[in-house]
């Protein structure tokens, strides 16, 4: 291969220049962005959670702009779900619809587990909440990634 790629022949020089280039480096900017997005996300998941547990049961009674805040906090929970699986998992397209089912199917499963708990209710209400936020979040994540592009 020596002899041939000495030759001076334009055709082993162009084949020679394109198999020895280094791969085209991950831009710094584009890098530094998904490690914020993913912090961002994670962040949001453990604000949520603790925020979840650590309320006073009286602090889900306000109301905001006339839904009640244990409706935003079911849209919130689920979309802040939604947004960190498609986030873990890379997904874009039809694959995002899947996120979304699983997620509103989630909600309405820990609607219906409530059913039989004499401490619990269960409410279609929190169900379409949560079914809500999971279409945000599935939207949002579509957002960021075209905008990303």
């Amino acid at each position: 291969m020596d002899t041939f790629a000495r030759s001076e022949s334009p055709i082993a020089a162009e084949i020679l220049s394109t198999s020895e280039q280094p791969p085209a480096p991950v831009s710094r900017a584009r890098s530094d962005a998904a490690s914020t997005a993913r912090w961002v996300t994670i962040a949001a998941c453990a604000t949520v959670i603790v925020a979840s547990v650590v309320r006073p049961p009286a602090a889900l009674d306000a109301d905001i702009a006339g839904v009640g805040l244990d409706k935003w906090a079911h849209v919130a929970g689920t979309a802040v779900l939604a947004v960190a699986v498609a986030a873990a998992r890379r997904v874009e397209g039809r694959d995002l619809l899947v996120i979304a089912a699983a997620v509103v199917a989630l909600g309405a499963a820990i609607e219906g587990i409530q059913v039989p708990l004499a401490h619990r209710t269960a409410s279609l209400a929190d169900a379409a909440a949560n079914g809500v936020g999971a279409v945000l979040g599935v939207a949002g994540w579509r957002l960021a990634a075209t905008n990303e592009r």
